[in-house]
This record gives structure tokens, sequence and C-alpha cells, in this order.
């Protein structure tokens, strides 16, 4: 009889929180970072990559192909990024904060900006408060990293439309404790509506 080895090597797989298209984890559901497959809630993320591919010049046009969702009960309006989840309007929050509060008083958010959008469906009062019950829009702010990079580019388009936004980010000092990030866009466009611009100026 030959003799069975114990100690078998075991393959090790890592898996990320992010991978291009894929997002595996989401602060929405759970306020932390738990695995969307243990969140007892319906959460859909769209990673910068996803938003990236979509082409999305809004965010209202980056959630269009959620499911449960519809993206577009008021038709074109440069005023704010406008859905319905589940027949009800959602609340909307930046970095897992209220960011609109009554109708038009907001700014709104470039995609650029993002990292990720999440959209969890349903009430959602245990973590949020008084809300929707149909669910909420969280926008994730790109966060300072680590490993030097950047991105510079340029954009044209119907409407007479003109963009350019430039993103670096890295690494303040040697040990990388102290890390920075600089994003700016600006855009100067018309709409399909006459006398109606859609232009924008992003710093942060």
């Amino acid at each position: 009889m030959s003799e069975v080895k114990k100690d078998q090597d075991l393959e090790v797989i890592t898996i990320k929180s992010q991978r291009g298209l894929i997002s595996y984890m989401s602060a929405s559901g759970a306020k932390s970072d738990v695995p969307i497959i243990e969140t007892p809630l319906s959460v859909s993320v769209l990673t910068q990559e996803r938003i990236e591919d979509l082409g999305a010049l809004t965010v209202q046009d980056a959630i269009g192909y959620v499911s449960g969702l519809y993206n577009g009960p008021y038709g074109v309006d440069t005023r704010g990024d406008w859905s319905v989840i589940r027949g009800v309007s959602p609340v909307q929050y930046l970095d897992g904060l209220k960011s609109l509060y009554g109708s038009y008083n907001n700014v709104r958010t470039n995609p650029y900006g993002l990292s990720q959008i999440e959209i969890l469906k349903g009430p959602s009062s245990v973590l949020y408060g008084q809300g929707s019950i149909g669910g909420i829009v969280n926008l994730v702010s790109k966060k300072p990293e680590a490993e030097t990079s950047g991105q510079l580019w340029g954009q044209v388009g119907n409407y007479s439309r003109k963009q350019v936004a430039g993103d670096i980010t890295g690494a303040l000092n040697d040990d990388a404790s102290l890390q920075g990030r600089v994003i700016g866009l600006w855009r100067d466009s018309d709409t399909q509506t006459d006398y109606v611009p859609d232009n924008s100026i992003v710093f942060s």
C-alpha cells in the first residue's frame, strides 16, 4: 500500500473586491465591507470600468441598465439625475451621506469623479434612516491610491460638446501613509434644447 501524503499543496486563490466590470463588495448593503452575496438586500454595483464602457455622460445614463430601475422619468434634464426604483423615486447619497434635499437645490455629480455607483433596492431605513421604500443610489467618490497613476483625456460630441479631464493619484511620502489625488474636469456643451447649456467645472 502506498502511503497517502497528508499535507497536500493547496492552490491559493485571492479574490479582489473589485475586478474590472465586476465588484464583489458594496458598502451600501451593510455599511461595511461585506461581500454582496452575504448581503440580505438586492444591491447592484457599477464599477468605474463599467461606467466608462457604457459611455455614460451622467449618473442617470450609467444606471440605465440596472434591473428594477427606470432612469428616464422626466426625460433630458441638466439639473439632476432622476430615476425610479421599483416604482418609487430613490434617495441619492454621496459616500454614504444624503446629498439631495428637495427638488433642485443640489449639485449634479459628474461620473468622472466616481469609483463606483451602488444601487440598493428596497427599504433601508435601518441603515439610512427615513428615506424611500424604493431604494437608494449611493455614489462612491474616487479615493487616493498608493500606486502612482494618472490620465488626461479630451472629448468632443454632439451639440458642440467639448470636454477635457485629468486624474492623478499617488503616495505623498516614502511609506505611502500619506496619499493624494487630484481630479479636474471642464466641459462646454449645448443640449438638444436651445439656450439650455450643459457646462460643468469639477475640481477635487
